[in-house]
């Protein structure tokens, strides 16, 4: 049973980190409180698991491991079931793309935002009122790349004219920004080396999980 608590550890994790972030973008003090006790749970078995592996194999320790594991497990299933239903789909399609290292830097991105607010409600609202110079840059670098790299008959594919469309606006709003970023991510996929732009990409999903999963005030009904 052990055996299986470790191997399963990387999708419990996942789960953590998800749950984390969306803890991020919500608002109930209770849920709160009760998600700091699941986060201590988890780091307790984390440190059971270690002392296991590290020739620790006592009855208690294999107690707390064992006791741990089905109390985070439990509380994850509680967790989901009780924030999925407030947030868009789409938010969890993409998180589900991420693996655990870009799950720990969207972590840390998010954490860095959180720092300066408190809320990602200013964030939100300052991607809509702020200018759109970076944006603009990175669309004219993968433009450029595509129109240096691709071959002719590659190049019909690139609905260039698009890319070029959504550059001359000065304003984007919120639901723009999925939109860009899904058209970007196509044309990049036509690109021999795709790893040019992956920090520049993998930094537009942050932002838009944020822009989907926005801030939620959480309440449930008695």
């Amino acid at each position: 049973m052990i055996e299986q608590i470790i191997a399963s550890l990387n999708q419990t994790t996942k789960d953590v980190l998800r749950l984390d972030i969306l803890m991020n973008h919500t608002i109930n003090d209770e849920l709160h409180a009760k998600w700091d006790f699941t986060l201590n749970t988890y780091h307790n078995l984390l440190d059971s698991i270690d002392k296991y592996l590290n020739g620790r194999k006592e009855p208690i320790i294999k107690n707390y491991l064992i006791n741990d594991n089905e109390t985070l497990l439990q509380m994850i299933k509680e967790f989901k079931e009780d924030l999925y239903p407030f947030f868009d789909p789409n938010a969890f399609v993409l998180l589900d793309s991420l693996n655990q290292k870009e799950l720990v830097a969207f972590q840390n991105f998010e954490k860095q935002l959180i720092s300066k607010d408190q809320s990602f409600t200013p964030y939100l609202e300052a991607l809509e009122q702020t200018d759109v110079l970076h944006l603009h840059h990175l669309i004219k670098e993968v433009t450029e790349k595509l129109e240096t790299s691709l071959l002719p008959n590659e190049k019909h594919l690139i609905p260039f004219s698009s890319l070029e469309q959504i550059r001359n606006i000065d304003t984007y709003k919120l639901e723009d920004y999925p939109k860009i970023y899904q058209l970007l991510n196509k044309c990049i996929k036509y690109l021999h080396d795709k790893t040019l732009f992956y920090d520049d990409m993998l930094e537009f999903k942050f932002i838009i999980i944020i822009i989907f999963l926005g801030v939620k005030n959480v309440r449930f009904s008695n």
